[in-house]
Order: C-alpha cells, then structure tokens, then sequence
C-alpha cells in the first residue's frame, strides 16, 4: 500500500461515514434521494423508508466482478450494447437455462411498478438501487 493509497483510505471511509447521517437528515427533510459509495462495495441507497424511487447508478469495475463472481455470469456480457436476432434470443435462452441456473431464483418474481425511477432510463450495464432492491441489468435481449 503506497502513501496515496494510504492517505486516501483514511479520508475516504471517514467522508462515507460523515455522508450517511448528512444525506440521511437531508432525506427526511426533503425527500430526495442519495446513492453514496464507499470503496470496494457495492452502492448505498439513502432516502425515506416511505420512499419508492429507484435510483440508476454505474457499477464499477470492481462491483461488475463482484456481481458476475455471485451470479456466475461472464463479466464478457458488459460489452457495448448490441440487439441480436429473435431467434437467436430464444436459442440461447434456451441454452442458457438448460445449463446454468438463474441468478434470480425462479419463483422470485420483480415487480417494479410501483417503483418510480429517478434518473436515466436504465439501459444495458447500468444497476437500480432503492430499498430492498440493488439490480444491475447485465444484458438487455431482443431485437
């Protein structure tokens, strides 16, 4: 660990954990949302426990290994977008649930529609984050 590293550890973690009551009291007081980072981890969501909004975020290099060592998915897939043939779709959906498992369990269903996303519309590589809810979207399928 060289001095940089070590200079900006110890200024870092002091100035996530000073974030998170500030942007927690701003949260309540105002209703917004805040999606603050500490190093090495995946985002942290801050906002009312009322509060439906969901957040887009970009995952890091080192929360993409993360996510793809958890869910057994290649960190390949977030390439730049590309829309492949319907057919294709299928044939590998196919294959893909034949051999591996889901990383979503298969009676676990998603409902986001009563969520409200704050921010751009989520596209191929990027994550959600609201409470209860951290999804990156690895692969967007279809044509």
């Amino acid at each position: 660990m060289g001095v940089p590293a070590f200079i900006s550890h110890f200024t870092t973690q002091p100035l996530y954990f000073i974030k998170i009551p500030l942007f927690t009291t701003i949260a309540y007081i105002t209703g917004q949302t805040f999606v603050i980072r500490q190093p090495r981890y995946l985002p942290r969501f801050i906002g009312r426990p009322s509060s439906q909004k969901l957040r887009t975020f970009l995952p890091t290099p080192e929360e993409i290994s993360y996510i793809c060592s958890r869910s057994r998915v290649g960190a390949g897939l977030f390439a730049p977008h590309r829309w492949k043939p319907t057919e294709d779709v299928f044939i590998e959906l196919e294959e893909l649930s034949s051999t591996h498992p889901s990383p979503i369990e298969s009676s676990q269903e998603i409902d986001f529609s009563t969520y409200r996303l704050v921010g751009p519309r989520l596209v191929q590589g990027q994550g959600i984050i609201g409470h209860g809810v951290c999804y990156v979207l690895i692969e967007e399928l279809g044509q």
